[in-house]
């Protein structure tokens, strides 16, 4: 038996209506269970579709400045059904398919944004996710300079008598990404030529970033730029002056969009999420709406990190991300043990090495203060505000005296990363003091990773002394 759409419409009716119905054979009714399970199965939207409920803004990819009246489509089965536009600062509110292929965005002037929906394992959910669209502005149609062919206007080039003496022109491209403006290393620049019906491609590679173009009459070409993880640039070009000219062309590609946007409905206030890649790139994720939280990334493998207010890890998992639009609801576990409401943590005794004799109290003498922290975090604990509070009053009644801060690290994990991480220690003890009024001139800071432990690594209780750092008092 064939599933058709019309039966696929009614399945939720004709189940209300078996309901209520007593005229039906014992084995009628069986063979109507059957029946309705398997209408109810049908992929069509009618039976099962869920919406995917979006919200953010339309912003300028370059001024950042908000846009009102783009318009919203989703791709279904090959055509365009609008969805929405984008309201005052830019804002919208959408209902997305999930049957659909992809969410289009045009707005007059702007490139036109496809970021793929991916289907996901997990149901949407309540909560909307929250998802930015920045717009690549258009190069409008001009002499001399590459434009997308969707500016193309009407025009008819103006031809002179040629003579053996015509001079020629050389163009230079450079390819580069739209939103970072940094140079792409590969990709295929090809050229069609409209007079002679010539096509002429160019590879780039990092040995040839800006190959050299010889034109030697006047033409309208096609340009046409494919590189991978951008979306193909579609572009013309007027020459109607040869005049043996040299100038470069700037031809801006636009990223193909990898998003990750999650929503953490028990997430705690100030809760941080970050992603690691495989090669140890770490890669913020902006907090949204309440509760939501996105990342613009490169498609791969990432390690997904959420860490509590005072930096404790409290979650990690592994995610897979595509090129598109990928979302997720992420519930999180109970928080660590030892910590209480929204994941703050409760200090114990023993959690942190004893401070230094040499720091506490601090007198005019004090020549040394040791900070401690928590394995892989750059947070200030409660006792090392207090020290630095007591430092700052020191240094305002000492006028003549300055600091070196040195941040330090155990030897666990990647050597790269743990001198990363001393320098953020140094420099959070350095931003403290500073908004507290303590001059800049008079703070020098650096981080030395696990080069130089106060205590062997063989063992947590050594390695929690050697996460610290140090603060030299010395006078000018």
């Amino acid at each position: 038996m064939g599933r058709n759409r019309s039966t696929g419409r009614c399945c939720s009716g004709i189940l209300g209506w078996w309901r209520t119905t007593n005229k039906m054979s014992r084995a009628a009714r069986i063979g109507f269970v059957l029946l309705a399970s398997f209408l109810t199965a049908t992929p069509y939207p009618e039976c099962v579709a869920q919406a995917l409920r979006l919200e953010g803004y339309v912003s300028d990819a370059y001024s950042q400045s908000k846009i009102t009246g783009a318009t919203m489509y989703a791709l279904v089965d090959k055509q365009r059904l609008k969805i929405t536009e984008s309201g005052t600062e830019g804002r919208y509110r959408l209902e997305f398919p999930v049957a659909g292929q992809a969410l289009i965005v045009e707005k007059t002037g702007y490139r036109t944004l496809v970021i793929p929906t991916l289907k996901q394992p997990a149901a949407p959910g309540d909560l909307p996710f929250f998802v930015p669209l920045p717009l690549i502005p258009l190069d409008e149609q001009a002499h001399d300079k590459p434009y997308m062919q969707s500016q193309q206007q009407d025009y008819t080039l103006t031809t002179t008598t040629e003579t053996k003496t015509q001079k020629k022109v050389i163009r230079t491209f450079s390819i580069q990404d739209a939103v970072s403006s940094q140079p792409i290393q590969k990709a295929t620049l090809c050229l069609q030529y409209t007079k002679v019906e010539k096509k002429d491609c160019h590879e780039i590679t990092p040995a040839v970033p800006t190959p050299s173009v010889t034109f030697e009459d006047a033409d309208i070409v096609s340009v046409v730029v494919e590189s991978a993880g951008y979306q193909p640039y579609q572009g013309n070009l007027i020459l109607d002056k040869m005049d043996g000219s040299h100038s470069s062309y700037e031809i801006k590609m636009t990223p193909e969009i990898t998003l990750l946007t999650m929503n953490v409905p028990n997430a705690s206030p100030q809760v941080r999420y970050m992603l690691i890649s495989t090669t140890g790139d770490t890669i913020p994720i902006r907090q949204g709406k309440e509760k939501s939280a996105f990342a613009r990334c490169a498609e791969g493998t990432y390690s997904l990190r959420v860490l509590n207010a005072q930096g404790v890890p409290w979650h990690r998992e592994v995610v897979q991300l595509a090129k598109g639009l990928n979302y997720r609801t992420l519930t999180l576990p109970p928080p660590p043990a030892g910590e209480v409401d929204h994941g703050q943590p409760v200090a114990k005794a023993s959690s942190l090495p004893p401070v230094a004799d040499d720091a506490v109290p601090l007198a005019d003498t004090a020549r040394r203060i040791i900070l401690y922290f928590i394995q892989s975090t750059y947070e200030l604990q409660p006792q090392a505000c207090q020290q630095l509070d007591r430092l700052v009053l020191m240094l305002r009644n000492s006028p003549d005296r300055n600091i070196r801060i040195e941040g330090h690290s155990d030897n666990v994990g990647n050597p790269v990363r743990n001198e990363t991480l001393s320098e953020y220690r140094a420099r959070k003890v350095y931003r403290y003091l500073q908004e507290r009024g303590i001059a800049a001139s008079r703070m020098e800071w650096r981080g030395k990773g696990s080069a130089e432990p106060k205590a062997s690594n063989d063992s947590e209780e050594t390695r929690k002394i050697n996460r610290r750092v140090e603060i030299q008092i010395y006078p000018q």
